[in-house]
């Protein structure tokens, strides 16, 4: 760390509750957490019960431990390359491409859990975990250029996001699904499929050209009064 050089402009102070009171009064924040907090009940639900569900299904437990890091590597492989390909195949309709993820991720995990041979059920999950995954950089680059957002908010906006996605994967794996489908787990399975569609329909909800990975712009700020030299 160095010393800020002589003459140097230091930087505007971070008025953090402020920030954050500007930042919960995006409606587009809160389409956007909800799209954290599914993903993250798909996700965490997924990674933690999997296993076991396969295992007391008659899948062996090292079988039905591969199974469950394939589905880790699909989430690490999505958030990585998913950004990508949504900018290839849907960088004119981006929406629709967040709705096809969502469905996407529901289809696989449900023909994973339904045809439980390991390596079918493990490419289906690292599939159905590739998409469910790879929207939440979709949805962090949105978050950039939703209408109203300024550069001093970010760091607030991001916190903000963090503790949707945290507080839902301590919350709603445990005490939603769980306390729902109980030893059942196929209703549990169908639960987590369920919230995989949520996702891309609530991250639908976000306009077209803020769900662009090329190109997309911040929304033009109406100056009201004389513009300043």
């Amino acid at each position: 760390i160095k010393d800020r050089p002589k003459g140097a402009t230091p930087p505007p102070v971070e008025h953090v509750m402020a920030n954050m009171g500007n930042c919960i009064k995006l409606p587009f924040i809160w389409i956007i957490g909800l799209v954290m907090v599914c993903v993250m009940a798909y996700n965490i639900t997924a990674a933690t019960f999997l296993p076991n569900a396969l295992n007391v299904n008659g899948m062996e437990l090292a079988n039905a431990g591969i199974v469950a890091a394939l589905f880790s590597f699909g989430g690490l492989f999505g958030s990585i390359f998913l950004p990508t390909i949504h900018d290839a195949i849907f960088g004119k309709v981006p929406r629709v491409g967040c709705i096809v993820y969502g469905v996407l991720c529901a289809l696989f995990m449900a023909l994973g859990w339904m045809h439980q041979a390991p390596l079918f059920t493990g490419i289906m999950g690292f599939l159905g975990a590739f998409f469910a995954i790879g929207l939440m950089p979709v949805m962090l680059t949105a978050m950039i250029f939703i209408p109203g957002m300024k550069p001093e908010y970010m760091g607030s906006a991001g916190g903000f996001q963090n503790m949707m996605r945290f507080l839902s994967a301590c919350v709603v794996p445990a005490f939603v699904i769980a306390r729902i489908a109980g030893a059942n787990y196929n209703l549990m399975f169908t639960i987590v499929c369920v919230f995989g569609v949520l996702a891309g329909v609530f991250a639908m909800m976000v306009p077209d050209n803020h769900l662009k990975m090329k190109g997309a712009a911040p929304a033009p700020e109406k100056v009201e009064g004389p513009a300043e030299e």
